[in-house]
Order: C-alpha cells, then structure tokens, then sequence
C-alpha cells in the first residue's frame, strides 16, 4: 500500500536509502515528498527526482500539511532540528 505525503529533514545518505527504496518499490511518489536539507547539492539531488526541496524547514513542512515527517539529521543536531519542527 502506498504511503506519503512526507516530509524529510534531513536528506543525507540515510533519507535517501529510505525514500528511494519507497520510491522504487512503487510506495511513494516524489511529488508527495517534500525535503528539507542545508546542502545545495542534496536539494539539487532531490529537485531532479521530481521533490520539493527547500533549506526551510517551515516551507519542508507547509508544502505537504498534514505529511508524516521523517527526522533523518545528524544525531547532534536532533534537539535544534527538532525543537524548530515541534511546532508545526
């Protein structure tokens, strides 16, 4: 069964193996992905597969309201990361 809408922060090395097997297994579909990332060859990465792809972690999330929201930072980033994404 197809999952999504979903909201990445964080779209490094772990988020990609996760997303992309979801994508090829035909489980999700890049226009309902939504990607949050600070690194402008990531975002690019993610942009050419059909995502949204932004720096912002607000814009990541009101993109897709209502998308589950995969945390997939660097461990010492998770409570700053966190803290900015609780809210919405």
């Amino acid at each position: 069964m197809p999952f999504g809408p979903l909201v990445i922060i964080g779209g490094g090395n772990m988020a990609t193996a996760i997303a992309t097997g979801a994508i090829e297994a035909g489980q999700l579909e890049p226009g309902k992905l939504s990607v949050c990332d600070p690194g402008e060859e990531t975002l690019a990465s993610w942009a050419a597969r059909g995502a949204f792809a932004t720096h912002d972690h607000a814009e990541a999330l009101a993109r897709l309201p209502g998308a589950d929201v995969l945390l997939a930072t660097k461990p010492q980033k998770l409570a700053e990361v966190g803290g900015q994404v609780r809210p919405h």
